[in-house]
């Protein structure tokens, strides 16, 4: 089964791995992403290392579904607030 965020452990080091296609970030994406970088950062590390994929670390919003979406300006309002939703997270992180 193919999964495009995984979590790695070494020492008190942590890999979060995601690997989305071109690097782009879709809505969901980004709360996933949200989601798996808090629970990383709750465990027993000192630190989370953001891994990307091999080709890609990451290119910002999917513009692809924003284009292909009902309504593109809503679609774009709701990907940028996640991004900033992601972000804010890992920035403001104290641990």
């Amino acid at each position: 089964m193919y999964c495009d965020i995984w979590f790695e452990q070494r020492n008190h080091v942590g890999y979060r791995h995601f690997a989305f296609y071109n690097g782009a970030m879709s809505s969901s994406q980004c709360g996933r992403l949200r989601e798996a970088y808090l629970a990383a950062s709750q465990s027993d590390v000192r630190v989370v290392v953001l891994m990307g994929s091999s080709d890609f670390w990451s290119n910002g919003i999917h513009l692809n579904l924003i284009e292909h979406a009902a309504s593109p300006a809503d679609e774009s309002w709701r990907n940028i607030n996640a991004m900033n939703d992601l972000v804010r997270i890992i920035i403001t992180n104290t641990r």
